[in-house]
This record gives structure tokens, C-alpha cells and sequence, in this order.
């Protein structure tokens, strides 16, 4: 799937491509009109945009809008909050993909220190 991703358009027609198209329905074709032949890591930058935007504008957003007295930090994709608050933010992210691209993300969580 990353082969994919980074840009050689000789790579669309491959079985993974073709596994691609059928799960996900719209997603080749998404590669195929952002593919820039002078720039093959065009994509990778939307998909960050993306993301940035999923994870900041919506999940940390909600995050403190529902509890804006708890310090929260964001690191890449992930929320960083007090124990007690680790299935507000799982909820936030999921329902953030959710609302942003139409699917539901696994979302684990983890501690930090003791």
C-alpha cells in the first residue's frame, strides 16, 4: 500500500492496487487526481494536511470543548491527556475520522510514566 502511495502510477494496476480499489472504493482514483508526476510526495503532504486537520481541528478541538480546564497535548496522531481522561479522547478521535472521512479508527490507548 505505501508503494502505492509514494507515486509510481505503473504500481495502481498491481494486486495490492486492485485489493485497494475493491476495499476501498474511490480511494485509487482520490490517488490518481492528486498524483503530480514532478512531485510523487504530494500526496504523502495531503494525507498529513489530513490528518493535522482530523486530529487538531477535530479531535483535540472537541477534546477542549468538553473538558477545558485539562492540559492536553497533541503528538502526531495521538492525544496526550490525564489517565482518567483516556476514553474522552479515544471517543473524540474516533468520532473526529468518523465525521471527516467516513471511517471509525481503532483507537488504542497507553500510559505514560508510573
Amino acid at each position: 500500500f505505501v508503494r502505492i502511495i509514494y507515486g509510481n502510477p505503473n504500481r495502481w494496476r498491481s494486486e495490492t492496487a486492485r485489493a485497494v480499489r475493491v476495499r476501498y472504493p474511490g480511494l485509487l482514483e482520490y490517488i490518481e487526481r492528486t498524483h503530480k508526476p514532478r512531485d510523487p510526495n504530494a500526496l504523502v503532504r495531503e494525507l498529513q494536511k489530513l490528518e493535522v486537520e482530523i486530529m487538531v481541528n477535530g479531535g483535540a478541538a472537541e477534546f477542549a470543548r468538553r473538558h477545558p480546564k485539562v492540559p492536553f497535548l497533541t503528538v502526531h496522531d495521538c492525544l496526550v491527556v490525564p489517565t482518567e481522561y483516556r476514553h474522552t479522547a479515544a471517543d473524540v478521535i474516533r468520532q473526529a475520522w468518523q465525521a471527516r472521512v467516513g471511517i471509525c479508527p481503532t483507537v488504542r490507548t497507553e500510559s505514560w510514566g508510573g
